[in-house]
């Protein structure tokens, strides 16, 4: 579905490809070129172009729990974090296999999500194991811990960006359900919002 926040145009259902029983697992939105990505099946990798009404799909190596495309580049550059727990990388034009850009159980073993600054150039991603958000620049995939250490957050959710990449937000479930942000150039703790429910 698909409607206008302010809740001035009606929502309307987008028909998208469908193979079967399977589910769209994951999403991310181009404003700038009009594109939605989605993930079907978790191995097909959909290009939707919202104006044209048109896709184009891409297969991935292998499953895909979370992802982010880069659409800075071009061609596009999809991110994704595998069933093995490794980030994978594509460039959405090639049909070479998908290049590892990161695996490392002590840095990434219970992941929970996975999101782009492709102004800054890192690859962020929340792991419940070690309950850290951690981050890798694009050039080098050397991980750096960007949540302050002793902080508690447990049973991650998100991550999430603001348009800078100066701030991620992530949610915490447990034991209360918050809301929290991080400064990315500090890794200073900033908004802590205990939600209701």
């Amino acid at each position: 579905y698909r409607g206008r926040l302010d809740g001035t145009l009606a929502s309307r259902t987008l028909v998208v490809s469908h193979q079967g029983d399977l589910e769209i697992t994951h999403m991310r939105l181009d404003r700038v070129n009009g594109l939605l990505y989605y993930l079907l099946g978790r191995n097909t990798l959909f290009q939707r172009n919202l104006s044209a009404n048109t896709e184009t799909s891409h297969t991935l190596s292998g499953p895909a729990l979370f992802m982010d495309v880069d659409t800075t580049v071009s061609p596009p550059r999809i991110y994704y974090v595998a069933t093995d727990f490794s980030i994978k990388t594509k460039d959405l034009n090639s049909t070479a296999p998908d290049a590892l850009f990161f695996k490392n159980d002590l840095w990434l073993f219970d992941p929970t999500g996975l999101v782009l600054d492709t102004t800054n150039r890192y690859v962020y991603w929340c792991d419940n194991e070690d309950e850290r958000i951690v981050r890798a620049a694009m050039s080098d995939s050397i991980p750096e811990q960007i949540s302050p250490a002793g902080t508690t957050i447990k049973q991650l959710r998100g991550p999430s960006l603001d348009a800078t990449g100066s701030t991620i937000y992530v949610l915490s479930k447990g034991p209360s359900s918050r809301l929290m942000s991080f400064a990315t150039a500090t890794q200073t703790a900033g908004l802590d919002v205990v939600l209701p429910g």
